[in-house]
């Protein structure tokens, strides 16, 4: 039911945009050696698959939507599909954004949503972003508070290839649980995007993951060392 509800969500967020501009659509594959989520090993050998919309309308808003489904091996979050949407505006100095996000899982009772609040900008080439995640559908009564900064840098070695580095740290702000809200993360990313053809982009990344090992979701699952993986994005 819930699946039905957010898809038709994003079914009238597409058409909605469909009056003011062209849509962008993009379906990718994927392959993670380790899946890694806030700091947290949640299974190996993940394959994942996605689709995203996204637009803009008169009234300066931009907007995207999409459905991500994962199925990693040896985890206990076997089967996770996440439906997710946003809207953001560009002030010039910033963007903000804010948006949506369901968890589902197949395998356990886990399932929950979150909003999230988001701010963007650049300086001297670098991305910086903060964003806050608060669970207001939380499995068994949590309702946590997240949050993230990021930075990043992007460059173009040519036409068909470019690379980013990426750092994020991550912390559990506050939680109805006996998760820790001292917890914290860190994950440096690098990562090449390689336009196979017009429509056809492949993206290897290799990552490092740390956490004080003192887990939202237990000891047992923190993850402390290297993960990669590859993507194939077809647009359309």
């Amino acid at each position: 039911m819930k699946k039905t509800i957010a898809l038709g969500a994003i079914s009238a967020m597409a058409l909605t945009g469909l009056a003011y501009s062209e849509i962008d659509t993009s379906f990718h594959v994927g392959y993670n050696s380790t899946y890694v989520w806030r700091g947290q090993d949640l299974g190996d050998s993940m394959y994942e698959y996605g689709l995203d919309v996204s637009g803009s309308c008169d009234c300066g808003f931009d907007w995207n939507a999409g459905i991500w489904y994962a199925n990693p091996s040896d985890g206990d979050f076997n089967d996770e599909l996440d439906i997710y949407g946003s809207i953001s505006k560009d002030f010039g100095a910033a963007t903000v954004s804010l948006g949506f996000i369901h968890y589902e899982f197949d395998e356990t009772d886990a399932d929950n949503s979150e909003i999230f609040l988001g701010l963007g900008t650049s300086v001297s080439g670098f991305d910086l972003g903060a964003t806050l995640y608060y669970g207001v559908d939380g499995s068994a009564g949590t309702n946590p508070l997240w949050g993230e900064l990021t930075a990043g840098y992007g460059y173009d070695f040519s036409d068909m290839i470019s690379g980013s580095l990426g750092l994020t740290v991550g912390a559990l702000l506050d939680s109805d649980t006996a998760g820790d809200p001292d917890y914290t993360w860190f994950t440096i990313k690098a990562g090449l995007d390689i336009a196979a053809s017009e429509d056809i982009t492949v993206s290897p990344y290799i990552a490092y993951n740390t956490n004080d090992d003192d887990g939202f979701l237990g000891s047992a699952l923190d993850f402390d060392g290297i993960y990669g993986g590859v993507t194939v994005s077809f647009a359309f």
